[in-house]
């Protein structure tokens, strides 16, 4: 669960990554966001924030305005259904799922291996998803759920049970 907007007000309690939306240290820092940058755990509890770093906390505000000034991915989310995925999407996680980057070559064009094979539109909704995520090096990787949808994939519990 990927929050970008400022209509989340309010976060639930739990635990969560929040990243900067500013692309540098420096524009981080003019926004008072450098202790948070590039991203930091978030503990939310009631109306408060606290943002932590190798377990000691950096910095702290309401709960309002870490929803409405970081992108927050809950660090547990609930197990939920893999979503019906469209032509490109299907497509993009064939690729993604088997360990391949996808990155923007141009404009919105994502393209893995050099080929073009889809918008930034739809990875971000593969991203809302929880099947991709981006890296700091600005690369879509399979998270964990994604890798799932690897033809191949194979459930590292069940093969270490062996």
């Amino acid at each position: 669960m990927v929050r970008t907007k400022a209509i989340d007000s309010k976060l639930p309690d739990g635990k969560y990554i929040a990243k900067c939306r500013q692309k540098t240290v420096l524009s981080a820092a003019a926004n008072g966001h450098s202790l948070v940058f590039p991203e930091a755990h978030l503990v939310i509890k009631g109306n408060s924030a606290s943002f932590s770093k190798e377990g000691k906390e950096v910095w702290s505000c309401n709960a309002g305005y870490a929803a409405a000034h970081f992108d927050v991915t809950a660090m547990n989310p609930p197990a939920k259904a893999t979503p019906k995925l469209s032509q490109a999407q299907a497509r993009v996680m064939k690729w993604i799922s088997q360990g391949w980057g996808a990155r923007v070559s141009h404009g919105s064009v994502v393209e893995i291996n050099g080929e073009k094979v889809c918008n930034v539109g739809t990875m971000t909704t593969l991203e809302r998803y929880g099947l991709v995520q981006q890296e700091l090096s600005g690369y879509w990787v399979a998270t964990p759920e994604g890798r799932k949808l690897n033809p191949d994939y194979r459930d590292p519990e069940q093969e270490s049970d062996q």
